[in-house]
């Protein structure tokens, strides 16, 4: 199955995202597969080394979306990673994964995107587990760091009651 179209420069920029910020790339699946992920990635500009890697992960159904402010507000001094799980945002539609799986794509993506160590892993709901999944299976190899949330600030809960300013999938 195929990945949603990507939204213009002018929606992102409603929406508060850069859109030099969204870009897709082809990740080897541990499946046999290649799958089409989207993420939002920004970093220090020029040659200003970050101070860390930041991955974040959302919950069921959202998308990287709901990491904007994170980016806005550490992109600058950190290298900040929001990916769309496969089935949701702009990555690849495929059918129902399950828990392992999804460790396992988390694993996928962070090979394709080339993150070293230490990496602070964000999740969210769902993503919360998943990080938490992948951390257990990783930390061997990389220094990691979990936060993990359960719900996200009022500020969004309110955002996503009001639809017309929430971007809509």
């Amino acid at each position: 199955m195929s990945a949603p179209a990507l939204p213009r420069a002018d929606d992102w920029q409603d929406w508060g995202v850069d859109p030099a910020w969204s870009r897709t790339l082809e990740v080897a699946s541990h499946d046999g597969g290649t799958h089409r992920w989207h993420v939002l990635e920004r970093r220090p500009a020029g040659s200003e080394r970050p101070l860390g890697t930041i991955v974040c992960v959302h919950g069921n159904p959202t998308w990287s979306y709901l990491w904007h402010r994170v980016i806005r507000r550490l992109g600058g001094r950190y290298h900040v990673v929001a990916v769309d799980q496969l089935g949701m945002g702009f990555s690849d539609r495929l059918g129902p994964r399950t828990y392992a799986q999804r460790v396992r794509d988390l694993d996928d993506v962070i090979g394709a995107l080339g993150l070293q160590g230490p990496l602070v892993m964000v999740g969210h709901d769902w993503g919360g587990a998943v990080v938490q999944g992948w951390s257990g299976r990783s930390c061997s190899s990389r220094s990691v760091r979990i936060a993990s949330t359960s719900k996200p600030s009022s500020r969004a809960w309110r955002m996503k009651a009001n639809r017309s300013t929430s971007p809509r999938l």
